[in-house]
């Protein structure tokens, strides 16, 4: 059972947490800055005269790399490049691979980096759906469990 709101052990807890985001900070040396992937792809797309469909499968790709930490390991072309090749393959469109550089390193991406970012997006693809669950405290403070809104939880 989760902790009384004014018990000694919710403000552990909460001092805990503190702690734990402190040390987080240092270790990122408080660089919170993200470049996101999404400023490249169109330029990819140009460059390798890709469809507006391609740019939006892309697009789709990137938005879902959010959902990971891969924004945190990798650069924002090597993403871009894993989500244009996610986006081409669904579309069936075959990318120029066998010229001299393949495409990928034009935009400053290893291969191996690509398809390890292409890995852990397409890994989201076989977790289960999200569903809304109201947490307890928010269900005694209302008096009601579900206010007719989905819950939100790991499928099974």
């Amino acid at each position: 059972a989760p902790p009384e709101a004014d018990s000694q052990e919710l403000w552990k807890l909460k001092e805990q947490v503190l702690i734990c985001e402190r040390e987080l900070l240092r270790v990122l040396g408080f660089d919170l800055s993200v470049e996101h992937a999404y400023r490249p792809l169109l330029a990819y797309i140009k460059s390798i005269s890709g469809t507006r469909d391609l740019a939006q499968i892309a697009w789709n790709f990137i938005n879902d790399s959010q959902r990971t930490d891969v924004c945190m390991r990798y650069e924002p072309e090597t993403i871009c490049c894993a989500a244009l090749w996610m986006g081409a393959r669904v579309l069936g469109i075959k990318l120029p691979s066998d010229a001299t550089p393949p495409w990928w390193e034009l935009f400053d991406t290893r291969k191996a980096d690509l398809d390890t970012v292409a890995a852990e997006v397409g890994a989201l693809y076989s977790r289960g759906r999200a569903r809304y669950v109201e947490s307890e405290s928010r269900a005694a403070r209302t008096g009601s469990r579900d206010h007719g809104r989905p819950r939100i939880a790991a499928s099974q």
